[in-house]
């Protein structure tokens, strides 16, 4: 619908001639201009010398008269009240028609419903996990935001004015503040999707992105990680962890702590990804089997993970780690070695960048590197349909570890080879 078309919506009394009733009548209907040419009924009907086309209403008949005069005033109120809201541009002639013949039944449910009510439901929605997590962070940012409003907000209060406000209101990063009105702009999503509302803020509001320096390593900093000296046992195990999550293509420290024994299938790592419920089936090589063996666990496939309560808490102190590690350049004050770190950013999430760079740099097809990591390729409809060959993705993995072990580990061997 145009602009024109709102302009013009207009609500008039029309006598519906195209179909006459058994007594050759026929129905007398509100008109709605709409871009659609909605027509309401109005219950009325009359032979075609009673009507006054030109008066659009009954000959001597006032009483009929007045009836339909209250009916097209109601008509008229409803769709002023959904143009003053901003939503009558966002209104479908089948939402407009439920809207008017159900006594405007749609439009206060809107009233009463607010985001964190949308909000609980979506997040029902979802599954346990690092993704409802981030949802609820949302969640806690915009009550923060509110607070005065008391739970009181509105899907149709949230415009795009209110959108930046809140967003400077985040502050930080601008790539910090999308991850929170993409989550605003999903819940959004399912409340058009479930019919709640027809507001949708996000066609008037661009959500910002900044571009971010590439996570990947360098062959430098990954061969200054391989051969590292001087690490204590726990920080060998770290550095270990992460090779680890290399030679398995940038698995997730999520994933890698759910594993289990039955999670090795002929020769292959087999598990679902906990973030896109993708299913992965990656060949274990065997820098990674050398890994996987010392550090057999029995709750879990790695010992690290009986260990930890929580994988996060190990992650982060994985993370610390890998930010700690590099050259010595002396001592603390407790005798522990001081360093001057090869990347003060690196962690787990660099496994998967750093992987992909180097399958790149190798010349692997993009849509091998792009299944690799479990992202569709080529047509997405027809990547549904099409199981990419295992074996592409066996070859490339081999090659990206035969580069690692030839340009970055001391003389092509380190600790991994068995």
């Amino acid at each position: 619908m145009t602009i024109e078309d709102i302009k013009m919506a207009k609500s008039y009394l029309r006598l519906d001639t195209r179909r006459a009733r058994m007594d050759g009548s026929y129905p007398i209907k509100i008109a709605v201009s709409y871009g659609t040419n909605l027509m309401i009924d109005t219950g009325v009907s009359c032979m075609l010398h009673e009507w006054d086309e030109e008066k659009r209403q009954l000959r001597n008949n006032p009483r009929t008269n007045n009836l339909l005069d209250t009916m097209l005033t109601r008509v008229k109120s409803i769709i002023l009240e959904i143009r003053d809201r901003g939503m009558l541009p966002y209104v479908t002639r089948q939402q407009l028609k439920k809207a008017i013949t159900e006594d405007n039944a749609e439009f206060a449910m809107h009233e009463d419903t607010t985001f964190f009510e949308v909000a609980d439901k979506f997040i029902a929605t979802k599954k346990e996990g690092r993704t409802k997590e981030l949802y609820m962070q949302t969640i806690k940012k915009v009550r923060e935001f509110t607070a005065n409003d008391k739970g009181a907000l509105r899907l149709d209060d949230m415009k795009a004015s209110w959108l930046l406000t809140f967003a400077n209101f985040i502050g930080g990063s601008v790539n910090g503040q999308s991850i929170h009105l993409r989550n605003i702009r999903a819940i959004f999503n399912f409340a058009l999707d479930e019919e709640i509302t027809t507001f949708y803020p996000f066609r008037k509001f661009r959500i910002k992105h900044e571009e971010t320096r590439k996570r990947a390593l360098t062959t430098e900093q990954l061969r200054a990680y391989m051969t590292q000296d001087r690490l204590n046992e726990q920080d060998r195990e770290y550095l270990d962890m992460f090779m680890l999550t290399i030679y398995l293509i940038g698995i997730n420290i999520a994933d890698m702590a759910a594993l289990t024994t039955d999670s090795v299938r002929n020769g292959r790592l087999e598990y679902k990804r906990a973030k896109t419920g993708k299913l992965y089936s990656i060949k274990i090589e065997p820098e990674a089997e050398a890994i996987i063996n010392r550090y057999k666990g029995k709750r879990h496939l790695l010992s690290p993970f009986d260990r930890y309560k929580s994988y996060k808490d190990y992650g982060h102190h994985l993370n610390d780690s890998l930010k700690r590690m590099g050259t010595v350049v002396g001592k603390h004050r407790n005798g522990v070695p001081k360093r001057e770190p090869i990347e003060p950013d690196c962690s787990t999430y660099w496994a998967r960048h750093t992987w992909a760079t180097i399958a790149a740099e190798l010349d692997i097809p993009h849509e091998t590197i792009a299944a690799s990591l479990g992202h569709s390729f080529g047509n997405k409809v027809t990547s549904i349909y099409i199981k990419f060959d295992e074996k592409k993705i066996d070859i490339a993995n081999r090659k990206v570890i035969d580069y690692i072990m030839k340009n970055c580990a001391p003389h092509g061997h380190d600790r991994h080879t068995p």
